[in-house]
């Protein structure tokens, strides 16, 4: 997935509720070391594409390139690799 895929993604879903998470994969476990739930939204301040808000939480996508971006089949799931084992997780919680 590009990064313009990964932003439309998300821009289809505002206002819908997520959860959020910075996970580090440990050997066979990913331990998460932030997390945010509550409803996407664009970052109130938002001057470019890029900047949402979940729960209180600021999310900066704007570098977001084509970088490695995964979604699964269902389309409910999507990670953001930032690095070496870690990730940032959206996950769409539906209703």
């Amino acid at each position: 997935m590009t990064g313009a895929e990964t932003l439309m993604w998300l821009n289809d879903r505002l206002g819908e509720p997520f959860a959020a998470e910075v996970a580090v994969a440990v050997g066979d476990f990913d331990w998460a070391v932030m997390t945010a739930n509550g409803e996407l939204k664009h970052h109130e301040t938002a001057a470019e594409e890029g900047l949402y808000t979940i729960g209180g939480a600021n999310i900066d996508l704007t570098q977001l390139l084509d970088s490695d971006v995964e979604a699964d089949g269902r389309a409910r799931e999507l990670v953001v690799v930032l690095g070496d084992q870690v990730g940032l997780v959206f996950v769409h919680a539906e209703e």
